[in-house]
């Protein structure tokens, strides 16, 4: 029986030959086609050269947070925020170390001329209606705790202060125990106290 098959085989092989070898052929060729055409059509990023420099564009994103009105959380936003909220320069931040910059007069952050591809992360703290928030932090033992009190006991000194713009000077005078804060926007800051050595 196999060798009934073995010989079907070989006579239909040189009956069809002519065939066989031009359905081979067509296969090899379309083979190589297909092939060449894939890499024709592959997707290949070029990048214009000019005086031995690549010249990209940097794809910069802001990922805008805000915070809520009752200064729990940031959440992430589609748009700046009204004028209730204030740019925190002091939380915002960029992954590759970039500096985010903010035109409050525009709304909008311009672009740097940095060739890094970069992320930004822009927080706005809540302002309400008020134009400067104070947080007063003591020092207990080993660490700082939110001051509720109305006034400050004697012998406390400022340790280091954050504030939400870098354009800030704050001080402390304590004797009539008040705090001066120049700043020409609007703006929140921390201030660490320390009692004196």
């Amino acid at each position: 029986m196999q060798e009934r098959i073995k010989k079907n085989m070989q006579k239909l092989f040189l009956n069809h030959k002519n065939s066989i070898l031009i359905a081979l052929i067509v296969l090899l060729l379309a083979g190589i086609t297909f092939f060449i055409s894939y890499a024709y059509y592959k997707d290949i990023k070029i990048v214009n050269i000019v005086e031995s420099k690549v010249g990209t564009i940097p794809t910069s994103k802001v990922r805008i947070l805000v915070q809520n009105a009752n200064f729990a959380t940031y959440k992430a936003a589609l748009d700046i925020p009204d004028n209730n909220h204030v740019f925190n320069a002091k939380l915002s931040y960029c992954i590759k170390g970039n500096t985010l910059e903010y035109n409050a007069e525009e709304k909008s952050f311009p672009i740097n001329s940095s060739d890094v591809d970069d992320i930004c992360y822009a927080y706005f703290s809540y302002l309400g209606d008020e134009d400067i928030i104070l947080n007063v932090y003591t020092k207990t033992e080993n660490s700082y705790t939110l001051f509720e009190g109305e006034e400050l006991p004697a012998g406390y000194e400022i340790s280091s202060y954050e504030c939400s713009s870098n354009n800030t000077e704050l001080t402390y005078e304590e004797a009539t125990k008040t705090f001066t804060i120049k700043t020409p926007e609007r703006v929140i800051c921390d201030a660490y106290m320390d009692l004196k050595s």
